[in-house]
């Protein structure tokens, strides 16, 4: 095999030489053709012009015409110098044959030059298509004989050993920058909420900018008009004829000086007024901070149960400076309760995070446990979101280790190896039921021991007449050819609350705790509600809120009057009337509001009864249903 490469290389060399001759020699013969085309057209020029003279020599001379004999001419004058002309002439005739016979001999060299360089071309053409002939026949033994190799090659083996080992490395180094990645994407949404935040001050900035422009416009138009009245003022002064014509300007211009002057005030004051609030206001709160360009913005509640959170939901929920140092405390207490300090190094604590998300309650529990000084055994972090599972599992490889069991399933259809001394979650939602911690707590519990401890233990929902003209025009431009007309109208959503009067106080409505000890679960529930107007309003709905006990005297609050100052992870949630109800001062506002149950779904409905009956929403969950 190794001869025959050789052999194929040296003929392939040899054909790139021959190859290489041929090209010069093409050049050569290109030369030699032109200087031979060169050559010919030099003598075409000279026989051309010779053949000229020749005519006009014989166009002169009667030397070629015929007159007789010689000897009856002889002795004559006339004859002998016919004679004399006649003799030059012929010498000049074959001069000019010479010349003629050695162009035709020129010709003929070159015709055979040329003929000599064509026959050598073909050669040389013939040579190298046998010399790829060759090449191309040496290829094709070479191809058949490694067909016929045995497939047990070792370099092949090798080379696909190198190659899977490549394909082993790129796996993993796109496992390993997944996740990188992951959080860079996670970072997404606290980037765009600054760049909002940011584009706000610059608009601020340019809206204290316009007013400072606008007053430098009316500097300018000031000093323009009163330009304008001195140019008229001595107009009036020189034309006597034109005075009352010139007078009525002048008063036209002084009361438009007059104008400029009052907005020049009027705008003074307003950048004053602006330049003290900037300086006098107070840095704002992170519920601020957070809710900027939130404020009045309708959103869908969140389903968890039907639907998987996107990673930046959990990401906002994690940043919450509040939340996670109350559970934490919490756990702390109940820690403390569970295990006695002489109990501290015999007795072990088993703890089960349900809805784990991305692992800030497990993170939670872990540094309460070594606040308190107390064993855990085994932390369970159950979470059915498959993009959580991925997070809770390199956590556990990183930073948790045996510590820490990730769970991937839905926390009602678990089945727990053991049970559990305390159960920690996170599922509430702005109306506290409404994301449906009853109906997953009530599914987990039985994981929990008989004097085992829920984290929340109790929550309560609120709700309170709201008069807002903005959110109400918000559900009403919301339209959807598929859907009946009353549907927007027949659904809640979570809204930072702004443009808006709550008319009365907020009262209870609903009220669960965990671990529920009834007989019989049931988690349908209704209640009717009165609410004192105090001043004449125009009643657009209601706004829910919830508090939740997490332990002890442990709260978490977003009822205005009880609020965790500074947590933002929920905002209140509204609930609209399609027709708005005009109240006076002194009137009671009666509502009636359901939470139905059925195996697949919960939803609730709503209806006020006084001072006027208005239909049910929502009957039968016909627009809106949380999926269990």
């Amino acid at each position: 095999m190794d001869d025959r490469v050789h052999r194929l290389t040296d003929n392939l060399q040899g054909t790139t030489r021959n190859l290489r001759s041929l090209d010069r020699m093409l050049d050569s013969y290109r030369d030699v053709t032109r200087e031979q085309r060169s050559s010919v057209d030099r003598l075409r020029d000279e026989v051309s012009r010779t053949n000229d003279q020749v005519r006009r020599e014989r166009a002169r001379s009667p030397s070629y015409r015929d007159y007789g004999s010689d000897s009856e001419f002889e002795g004559s004058p006339t004859v002998t110098r016919r004679r004399r002309k006649r003799s030059s002439t012929v010498r000049f005739a074959d001069d000019m044959n010479r010349e003629l016979h050695t162009l035709n001999n020129s010709l003929r060299d070159l015709s055979n030059d040329h003929i000599d360089l064509g026959h050598q071309f073909q050669s040389e053409v013939g040579r190298r298509e046998r010399g790829e002939y060759e090449a191309r026949r040496t290829m094709k033994d070479i191809s058949e004989t490694l067909k016929k190799m045995p497939h047990e090659d070792p370099v092949a083996s090798r080379v696909e050993r190198r190659l899977n080992a490549i394909q082993n490395e790129l796996r993993g180094d796109r496992d390993r920058h997944a996740y990188d990645r992951y959080d860079e994407l996670l970072n997404l949404s606290t980037d765009l909420r600054q760049a909002i935040n940011q584009n706000q001050h610059y608009a601020q900035q340019a809206s204290d900018e316009r007013v400072r422009n606008q007053y430098l416009q009316s500097e300018a138009n000031k000093i323009r008009v009163e330009s304008d009245l001195d140019n008229l003022k001595r107009k009036l002064d020189q034309s006597e004829g034109g005075k009352v014509a010139l007078q009525a300007q002048v008063d036209e211009l002084r009361s438009q000086l007059h104008r400029i002057d009052n907005e020049k005030g009027r705008l003074k004051q307003q950048m004053d007024d602006s330049r003290y609030e900037d300086e006098t206001q107070p840095p704002p709160d992170p519920v601020a901070q957070f809710a900027k360009g939130y404020e009045d913005y309708l959103q869908s509640p969140l389903q968890p149960l039907m639907d998987n959170l996107e990673s930046q939901t959990y990401e906002i929920f994690e940043k919450d400076p509040v939340k996670y140092s109350q559970y934490q405390k919490a756990v702390y207490h109940a820690l403390l309760d569970k295990v006695k300090p002489e109990e501290r190094d015999t007795k072990e604590i088993v703890l089960m995070v349900v809805g784990a998300g991305r692992g800030p309650l497990v993170r939670a529990s872990i540094a309460a446990a070594q606040q308190a000084g107390r064993k855990v055994k085994k932390i369970y972090a159950v979470e059915k979101n498959p993009n959580a599972v991925i997070t809770l599992e390199n956590m556990k490889d990183e930073m948790w280790g045996d510590q820490v069991e990730v769970i991937s399933c839905d926390m009602r259809k678990w089945e727990a190896p053991q049970k559990a001394d305390i159960l920690v979650s996170e599922l509430l939602g702005s109306f506290a039921d409404n994301e449906l911690s009853p109906e997953c707590l009530d599914g987990a519990q039985r994981f929990l021991k008989e004097d085992g401890i829920s984290i929340p233990c109790e929550y309560t929902s609120f709700l309170a007449p709201l008069q807002s003209e903005k959110l109400h025009n918000e559900v009403r431009n919301c339209k959807d050819k598929d859907k009946q007309p009353d549907h927007y109208f027949e659904m809640p959503y979570v809204v930072r609350l702004h443009n808006c009067q709550v008319l009365d106080e907020p009262k209870k409505v609903f009220v669960f705790k965990h671990p529920n000890k009834d007989e019989v679960i049931d988690n349908s529930r209704h209640i009717s509600l009165d609410f004192d107007i105090q001043n004449d309003a125009l009643l657009h709905g209601f706004s829910g809120y919830f508090e939740t006990v997490l332990y002890g005297d442990i709260n978490l609050s977003i009822l205005p009057s009880t609020h965790s100052q500074g947590m933002f992870s929920w905002f209140p949630i509204y609930f609209p009337i399609k027709t708005p109800l005009f109240l006076k001062k002194g009137d009671t506002v009666s509502v009636d509001i359901w939470r139905c149950v059925s195996e697949k779904n919960v939803w609730y409905e709503w209806a006020i009864t006084k001072p006027q009956i208005l239909p049910i929403h929502n009957p039968k969950g016909r627009s809106y249903t949380i999926g269990l």
